[in-house]
């Protein structure tokens, strides 16, 4: 409830100080949505030239699940260096 009082007082806030400024709409941001929708379509198509559907279903979100796993245990590494009493190197 606090929470959501301040969150909402915060917002009121912006809003009162930022309601003044008159942004134009940006028709062309659609148009990069769609350019960068177009690019990531063709080269999944490209992938799936090479690689069957069915493998590619299933190993790419095995491989992305690899690289997050070792950044994800990069980072942990990090802050537990960065604890002086866990004493690791």
């Amino acid at each position: 409830m606090i929470v959501q009082w301040l969150a909402n007082s915060f917002y009121s806030v912006i809003t009162g100080l930022l309601n003044w400024i008159n942004l134009p709409t940006i028709s062309s941001l659609n148009d990069v949505y769609a350019y960068i929708n177009l690019i990531i379509t063709n080269g999944v198509d490209i992938v799936k030239w090479i690689i069957p559907n069915n493998v590619f279903t299933v190993g790419f979100p095995i491989l992305i699940a690899i690289v997050l796993f070792k950044y994800g245990y990069f980072l942990v590494m990090w802050i537990l260096k960065k604890i002086p009493m866990a004493s690791i190197h």
